[in-house]
């Protein structure tokens, strides 16, 4: 509750090992072997390990989405439907609009005659990038728009009230009084008031078309198959995983290589030298510079937007986890931000050096576990919209 709990798990680890029993049936993993028996392809859905659905509250609707949907099934027809809208060939269409929206944030960050809160205008730019894609409108926050400031602070202090009820959700009795308060409150009115903005917001959409490639125009061209309240309940995912996350892992990169200044200067001198103006910078381009791709994994290393892990639970009939055997039913999780700063793991864990992933076979980081590095998840639930 105080928002220590990954320092919490970390000094347990450091104490007891890669493998800690934090509570009466849930264990804490920071073995890079882990992340495969956990979160890996299982020979069959009775061997999977399901999402906790303690920890992935449904959508208000009910309808499954592919981050809370814990039916295998559904989420493979819903993962096929949308692999389309996140592939190498529609990034490549979305690239004029995610131009668009970072030119504004450039326009504002130049503008400015003294410090300006970077926090507040990544969270701007992503929020605008994620609603065009969604919405097939953003929002307006470059624009200087107030008119959806609300809802963006709104679901921003969402998630921060979805991890207080998670770690309620861990001690039923507590959490039961609690719910039956808090649905008479405030925060019952604002979570309606979220839902019902996105779910008008994709009505709008599919009302009036769109000219734009966004995430439902190559869903729909490919004939994919998604109902409406699916639609809903999948616009709240993506305006909830592809905003905020996005915006804390720019801002702790930031400070990363704003407090490392020999790291700015390598990195400046790589983007510089590709591309010398404005237009030369493309996708494909960013995706080539070296340096630059090692800066963002070490940034997803000392940063992760999510800095706990992804719970599962293990089938009824236990399973071997790190050859160790788990009982069924028992909620096992690989934790991020410990298991990238795990000793184990990384060499020097708390400094940020970008070129431990590019000195790979030899020096000081080839023992380094880069395997364990997943801040998108692992296997065939990991986030859709990792690339």
């Amino acid at each position: 509750m105080s928002g220590k709990e990954a320092q919490h798990l970390y000094e347990l680890h450091l104490k007891y090992g890669q493998v800690v029993r934090v509570g009466p049936d849930e264990l804490s993993y920071v073995d890079p072997r882990a992340m495969k028996d956990i979160y890996g392809h299982h020979r069959t859905e009775q061997a999977t390990f399901a999402k906790d659905p303690a920890f992935f509250e449904p959508a208000p609707n009910g309808a499954p989405d592919i981050l809370r949907g814990v039916d295998g099934a559904t989420h493979a027809r819903q993962r096929k439907a949308l692999s389309h809208s996140f592939s190498d060939r529609a990034l490549k269409n979305q690239e004029a609009l995610l131009k668009t929206h970072v030119g504004k944030l450039l326009a504002r960050l130049a503008a400015a005659a003294g410090p300006v809160d970077l926090v507040r205008w990544y969270s701007a730019t992503t929020f605008d990038i994620m609603a065009d894609l969604t919405f097939s409108a953003p929002l307006g926050l470059l624009d200087g728009s107030t008119q959806c400031e609300e809802w963006v602070h709104a679901m921003t202090a969402q998630s921060v009230s979805m991890t207080v009820f998670q770690i309620l959700r861990r001690y039923p009795a507590v959490y039961h009084i609690v719910l039956f308060f808090l649905s008479r409150s405030r925060m019952a009115a604002e979570r309606k008031r979220i839902w019902d903005h996105t779910a008008v917001r994709v009505e709008a959409r599919l009302a009036h078309g769109s000219d734009k490639p966004d995430l439902w125009e190559e869903m729909t061209r490919r004939n994919g198959s998604m109902s409406v309240p699916e639609m809903h309940a999948n616009a709240e995912v993506f305006m909830g995983a592809g905003t905020e996350t996005t915006a804390t892992l720019l801002a702790g990169l930031t400070f990363y290589l704003a407090t490392n200044p020999e790291k700015m200067d390598r990195l400046k001198r790589e983007v510089r030298q590709a591309m010398p103006g404005d237009d030369d910078v493309t996708i494909e381009r960013l995706q080539s510079l070296k340096y630059l791709n090692a800066c963002i994994e070490e940034g997803l290393r000392k940063y992760p937007p999510s800095a706990i892990g992804h719970p599962r639970v293990t089938p009824a009939e236990g399973a071997r986890v790190c050859d160790g055997w788990v009982p069924g039913g028992t909620m096992v999780c690989c934790q991020q931000w410990v298991s990238y700063h795990y000793p184990a793991n990384f060499a020097r864990p708390h400094e940020f050096i970008p070129e431990r992933w590019l000195e790979t076979e030899t020096g000081e980081f080839a023992n380094d576990k880069r395997e364990i590095l997943q801040p998108f998840s692992y296997g065939p639930r990991n986030c859709i919209g990792k690339k």
